[in-house]
């Protein structure tokens, strides 16, 4: 069976061990617009004689006025330096953190990154990306005088100021330089670049300007798939680019990318010290949209076809050293419509069924926080479910998104440090939102982290309109139940909440029978069932569905069922490190339909009913913060009893 794999790339982290090499540290320092002229003679003058000192410049404005000639054009070919001719005797001393931590923040991204991206737990940033022409250009316009937008955001003023916010805490800054060939078009223009070795000279020489001219830290190279017949032409080039940069800027940083096909490229040769520092596995999309049924998209392990994490590693590490390795993780999730709920189910596709999405962590999360969360300990990948339809008139289906959480997220970093592997890294930046939950975790495997103390909350009932009982709210069926909680201010953060109808706990003190959520501030629960409100299974066919009418509560009467009384529901919260609460019993009073009991003496109903406040923010989370049942996407779809914005 043939994978496709879509292009990912993850962030490296900050160098928490002493010991370890330091990143590079470059200061961008303003230039006149004229100064930039020069920078391809500079560069000129750095290939062919010992190196001098460096002053950066910042890029033009923005503008459809603005120049966007390449920086190498004034570097001839004939300057550039031998093959190897620049590496140093001995082995060389590669330009990563002791652990890296390495992030991809792509140009769609750019706008919010100030708020969601934590440089303090980086140690490579990467800008997602620039794309390499066919005749050895960094594309900087194109055809029609435009600015493509990875470019347009490489020189934008807000990049310059992270970057350089990046660098002064000791943040490795590179530039992604992409070529894809996912389509016979892209793969003839791959083949054209790297077959000519003239061509892949000028893309070194235009690569090694641009570092220069900008003050970035290296490049990282997206190359993929790699067509079968230029897998050796990739492996010149990289050592081509090394050479040329141990002259026009010592120490930088050279990674590439692969998918899980790694015999497509030469790996040793590419990871040899006169080539790149470090291989970046991109350890995601092993299910892509056209699955034959829902799982994960970045298996850990995977039972039933063995194409997963940690065989993929094991090939990989047959042909690097472990040192040489980063494990890319996905920030983003995979969405079919199925033929059922249960995990595994078949996909479903039709004009009138919603396709196969792909939401990033925080839309995947609040779907989870509205219905509910699972967990695949052998994929290492949690999932939820759900009722949606595609329009007004369209079938109501199942829907699952699988995604990786801080569990997931935390198993396959564990995972890499037992491998041995450099670090690990995470498409994409901004995917988490200001959720602070996935970072964490990086404090928690890589950065020493210590929590032990498990959080303490509280909850209560929206009693409806039905009275109490012996002091306890009546419920006659799904009810709401609001939460409350906080962590200790030095903790690891909310990750979940749990109820049950029981009070038994298993050896981790996590209740048995019970439903998961996200943190979040309310949840619809079955006091009789015990479950995770949930419509009923919809009818696999093609016609609309008729929106069922509101359920009416029958009016007490003599012979009506006795099956009434008192119930504990059980409730308790988890943080990021796996601590679990003791669990908090909330009293209800349960009166299923018809067994409605009378008021009590002095009570009327409308008056005794609960209120409880607002729910406060939403967080998966860290510190006290909790997640409001309010959807941040769209509204629900009307008629369906329990359904999630979809992703």
């Amino acid at each position: 069976m043939e994978f496709r794999y879509r292009r990912v790339v993850f962030p490296s982290q900050r160098d928490l061990a002493s010991g370890g090499a330091g990143p590079l540290r470059t200061s961008v320092q303003p230039m006149s617009r004229p100064g930039r002229a020069v920078v391809g003679a500079l560069l000129a003058v750095l290939l062919a004689g010992p190196v001098v000192a460096q002053s950066p410049s910042i890029p033009p404005p923005v503008g459809p006025s603005a120049p966007v000639a390449p920086l190498a054009s004034a570097v001839p070919l004939a300057s550039a330096v031998p093959l190897a001719s620049a590496v140093p005797s001995g082995p060389r001393v590669r330009a990563l953190a002791e652990r890296e931590v390495f992030g991809f923040l792509p140009y769609w991204k750019l706008s919010d990154a100030a708020q969601t991206v934590d440089l303090d737990r980086l140690t490579t940033l990467a800008w997602f990306g620039i794309e390499a022409g066919p005749s050895g250009r960094l594309i900087r316009q194109t055809s029609t005088g435009g600015i493509p937008n990875g470019y347009l955001g490489w020189i934008d003023p807000d990049w310059k100021a992270l970057m350089a916010e990046a660098q002064a805490k000791g943040v490795r800054v590179v530039m992604t330089v992409e070529r894809f060939s996912w389509d016979a078009g892209a793969a003839r223009r791959t083949v054209k670049l790297l077959s000519n070795p003239k061509a892949r000279t000028r893309l070194a020489n235009d690569i090694a300007a641009e570092l220069v001219a900008t003050g970035a830290d290296g490049v990282n190279l997206d190359f993929e798939p790699m067509p079968s017949e230029v897998r050796d032409e990739f492996t010149q080039f990289v050592r081509e680019l090394r050479s040329v940069l141990e002259v026009a800027k010592p120490g930088s940083q050279i990674t590439f990318d692969i998918t899980a096909s790694v015999d497509s490229y030469d790996i040793a040769a590419l990871t040899a010290d006169d080539a790149a520092d470090a291989v970046f596995l991109m350890a995601y999309d092993f299910r892509n949209g056209s699955a034959s049924y829902a799982a994960s998209l970045a298996p850990l392990v995977d039972a039933v076809t063995g194409f997963d994490i940690q065989s993929t590693t094991a090939k990989l590490l047959s042909v690097a050293e472990p040192g040489n390795v980063i494990l890319g993780l996905p920030w983003y999730g995979r969405a079919w419509t199925t033929k059922g709920p249960e995990p595994f189910s078949p996909t479903r596709s039709g004009s009138n069924l919603m396709g196969p999405s792909t939401p990033t962590y925080e839309a995947a999360l609040d779907v989870a926080r509205q219905n509910g969360r699972h967990y695949d300990p052998i994929a290492a990948t949690a999932w939820s479910v759900y009722v949606t339809r595609y329009c007004d008139t369209c079938p109501e289906t199942w829907r699952q998104v699988w995604y990786d959480d801080v569990d997931g997220f935390g198993d396959k970093i564990r995972f890499a440090l037992d491998e041995g592997l450099r670090g690990v890294g995470m498409w994409a930046l901004g995917n988490t939102g200001t959720l602070p939950g996935m970072w964490t975790v990086i404090d928690l495997t890589i950065g020493g982290l210590v929590d032990t103390v498990a959080p303490k909350g509280q909850a209560d009932i929206q009693a409806g309109s039905l009275g109490r009982k012996q002091a306890s709210p009546v419920v006659d069926g799904p009810i709401t139940v609001q939460l409350s909680a906080q962590d200790d201010q030095d903790g690891s953060g909310l990750a979940f909440v749990r109820l049950s109808n029981g009070t038994d706990v298993d050896e981790q003190g996590a209740l048995v029978e019970g439903s998961t959520w996200p943190a979040t501030g309310s949840v619809l629960w079955s006091v009789e069932e015990g479950q995770v409100v949930v419509p009923p299974a919809p009818k696999p066919t093609n016609k609309p569905r008729k929106t069922p009418k509101p359920r009416v509560t029958p009016e007490p009467s003599e012979g009506s069922p006795v099956y009434q009384g008192a119930r504990t529901i059980s409730v308790q919260w988890r943080d990021v490190a796996g601590n679990w609460s003791e669990p908090v019993g909330v009293d209800v009073w349960y009166a299923p339909d018809g067994s409605v009991p009378a008021p009590e003496a002095g009570t009327s109903p409308s008056a005794d009913a609960s209120t409880v406040p607002a729910s406060p923010a939403a967080s998966d989370g860290t510190g006290s913060a909790e997640a409001s049942d309010a959807p941040a996407g769209p509204t629900p779809t009307p008629g369906a009893t329990r359904t999630a914005a979809p992703p």
